[in-house]
């Protein structure tokens, strides 16, 4: 049975996690209070620390991104208070390419990192998206910024997507940088054996840029 406007938003002021985690399941509903009344605070964090948009933006759920996109309301670039991650961040790590697209198109930096220099590229490439990571380089973002611990694109995805690999290889990505254990890409990739042959081939094929 679905609650009333009048009951949704007790349970807001009450649960409001509890609440968050419906809107997924009922947007029309939920979001019809959650953005009509301009008092509620749509930046607000909650449990873990994250914002509304932020969620439903790693959940994929393309239409309650772009309602609340649209209430001109919430902060596109807002972050987490755990790592600093942005929503963008967020939806490219967990390989949403449609609210990474919604978040793109309504004005989300490519070049926002965290507080340790991670972007969007940064997690779309280790959690192997090779989509999301083509979709990100087409808006121009750049494909081989290493962050705080020297770790770049590559050497995130060394062991991971072959397709991740290839399309950072084929936009310039740089081999010969290092990671804290002072290995680069093509060494990683070598020790994992035979199932990395092809990435270790391509790299070798390219060399040191």
């Amino acid at each position: 049975m679905l609650l009333t406007d009048s009951e949704i938003e007790v349970e807001f002021i009450t649960r409001p996690f509890d609440v968050l985690e419906a809107v997924g399941r009922r947007p029309r509903v939920i979001l019809k209070v959650l953005l009509v009344r301009s008092e509620i605070d749509l930046n607000r964090r909650y449990e873990n620390r994250t914002t509304l948009l932020y969620r439903m933006a790693r959940n994929g759920d393309v239409n309650s991104t772009e309602a609340l996109l649209g209430t001109g309301r919430v902060d596109i670039e807002a972050r987490d208070n755990l790592e600093g991650e942005t929503p963008l961040c967020a939806a490219a790590g967990a390989g949403q390419e449609g609210t990474t697209r919604c978040l793109l198109k309504c004005g989300a930096s490519v070049v926002t990192a965290t507080e340790t220099n991670r972007t969007a590229v940064s997690y779309a490439a280790e959690m192997g998206h090779p989509d999301v990571l083509k979709l990100l380089i087409g808006w121009s973002a750049m494909s081989d910024i290493p962050d705080a611990l020297g770790m770049t694109p590559l050497l995130y995805a060394r062991c991971g997507n072959g397709a991740v690999v290839d399309i950072l290889l084929s936009e310039g990505a740089r081999t010969d940088f290092r990671d804290m254990s002072c290995k680069t890409a093509l060494q990683w990739a070598t020790s994992k054996g035979i199932g990395m042959s092809l990435i270790c081939y391509v790299i070798e094929l390219l060399g040191p840029r």
